[in-house]
């Protein structure tokens, strides 16, 4: 019953009306059609004993018949599990991608030869189609599925026509077998990419270059060997990162546009949700560019990311990074709210307090310090991260600290911070000199002011180990801040 009850309620709207079409035509409301719609209008909550007798009332007139109402429940749970792999669940789905549905489409056909042959319904019907199904499985690079119709393929044809069958079937599996092999590579390559940026904010830039220009060389390679869109794909997106490493961002720019020209040009690549990310990605060079409008209308293009997922939360850091950086505080704030109600529970809890700490950084870009103070106090999960982000909340800590004239705990924090970053795993050339003038700050007497805003100037350099990296946990940036302050204290003779 909860399995049935569940999978009824996880159905979208629309996918509920074409079940119950698919079910049964609507003028005719059978039983199990009502229990459908009655475990939907329930939703996902646990049906008690007596919310359950209520369904049995309204479906036979009485609260008896439990084993013909367990029958009742189990024969809807197939037909739903029926439906999610029927042409009417999969044809022009509300969210299901075209390539993923061809590929669901693929192995039934591939599913259903089988079948038919191990009942023995073989014939001309069954080698059409499998032959459909070969001819699917090339179009949309499905290339385990491909290989093991090819060897059926091989075996049949052999069997009826002999050995030279078997021969010419053989070069086309070892060519395929090299696709698979590259495809799987391509995406392993893909995912240490972003397993070595996701666990670290401040992510080893030469070590990171050297595996990025190994990994080119190597999809280079294998694009070669197999002509594959799918590999072309994971290569591009290798040498974007590779760009965008080095700063050259206007090249970065214009490899995303290669990158969406080859989603939109090829089958066996293109989903919504590709084109999606494609707008992340020249989203995320124009905010390096500095152009923070046009990176807003493109992060805006984004209409294919689910709700809540992780991709929708990768998306929103973004669009927050970008309303912050153009000073929309109240925006940004209100987008922050959005996300922090909408947050799953099964969703990485550093994610909630990176969150929470974008919230400190507007209630300090506001002036509410007060505020600010309170959310860094709660922040507990940022302060023990190990990727960087605990740098920037302790940056952010002595800048409030700053500001309230609090000379004494600000050395003493300063001091802290320093010896913090010599036991910190990922540690930048710009923190540890940012933290050093923090300190010439706190300790200030009025003698150096004007070494310390020669001091924060070094660091407005676009290039090289002191420059600010607008994707970084700096998302107060520390130069400009600190410039900024001390002219302020100056002019108020509090240096």
């Amino acid at each position: 019953m909860k399995t049935t009850r569940n999978t009824a309620a996880l159905l979208l709207d629309e996918e509920a009306q074409r079940f119950s079409n698919f079910l049964y035509p609507p003028r005719k409301p059978e039983k199990m059609l009502e229990l459908f719609r009655l475990l939907r209008l329930h939703g996902k909550k646990e049906l008690s004993r007596e919310e359950k007798k209520e369904m049995k009332k309204k479906l036979y007139g009485n609260t008896s018949g439990g084993k013909q109402f367990d029958m009742l429940n189990h024969r809807l749970n197939e037909k739903i599990d029926d439906f999610f792999l029927s042409k009417s669940a999969l044809k022009n789905h509300p969210v299901l991608e075209k390539l993923h549905a061809a590929q669901v489409d693929i192995k039934k056909k591939h599913t259903l030869y089988n079948f038919l042959q191990n009942t023995g319904r073989s014939g001309i019907g069954n080698d059409a189609l499998m032959e459909k199904a070969i001819e699917g499985a090339k179009k949309y690079e499905c290339y385990t599925d491909l290989i093991q119709l090819l060897h059926r393929k091989q075996i049949r044809r052999g069997y009826r026509l002999g050995e030279r069958e078997i021969d010419k079937a053989t070069g086309q599996i070892k060519f395929y077998k090299k696709c698979e092999h590259a495809l799987r590579r391509a995406t392993e390559l893909y995912y240490r990419l972003v397993a070595k940026k996701k666990f670290s904010a401040n992510p080893d830039i030469k070590s990171l270059q050297l595996f990025l220009k190994s990994g080119i060389k190597e999809l280079t390679a294998l694009y070669k060997q197999t002509g594959s869109p799918e590999v072309l794909y994971h290569l591009k997106y290798l040498e974007l990162d590779f760009l965008q490493n080095k700063k050259n961002f206007d090249e970065a720019r214009m490899k995303c546009v290669e990158l969406l020209d080859l989603i939109m040009n090829n089958v066996s690549v293109f989903t919504r949700q590709r084109i999606d990310y494609g707008f992340g990605n020249l989203a995320q060079c124009y905010i390096y560019i500095g152009d923070y409008s046009y990176a807003l209308q493109l992060i805006r293009k984004q209409k294919y990311i689910l709700p809540y997922s992780l991709d929708w939360f990768e998306s929103r850091e973004m669009e927050f990074r970008i309303l912050f950086y153009q000073k929309k505080f109240a925006k940004a704030k209100a987008l922050l709210e959005v996300m922090l109600k909408n947050f799953p529970d099964d969703m990485e809890p550093i994610r909630k307090a990176r969150i929470n700490f974008y919230l400190t950084a507007v209630f300090f870009r506001q002036g509410a310090i007060k505020k600010a103070q309170a959310m860094l106090s709660v922040n507990s999960e940022l302060m023990k991260d190990k990727s960087g982000w605990a740098i920037s909340i302790r940056m952010l800590e002595l800048m409030m600290l700053a500001v309230q004239y609090n000379k004494e705990e600000g050395i003493g924090k300063a001091k802290q911070l320093k010896q913090f970053l010599k036991y910190h795993p990922v540690v930048s050339k710009r923190d540890e000199l940012m933290a050093d003038l923090f300190l010439k700050m706190a300790q200030q007497d009025g003698k150096s002011m004007k070494g310390l805003r020669n001091g924060a100037k070094l660091f407005t350099a676009k290039k090289g180990d002191n420059a600010w990296d607008a994707m970084s946990h700096e998302i107060i940036r520390y130069d400009v801040w600190l410039g900024k302050f001390l002219k302020r204290r100056s002019s108020k003779g509090n240096l």
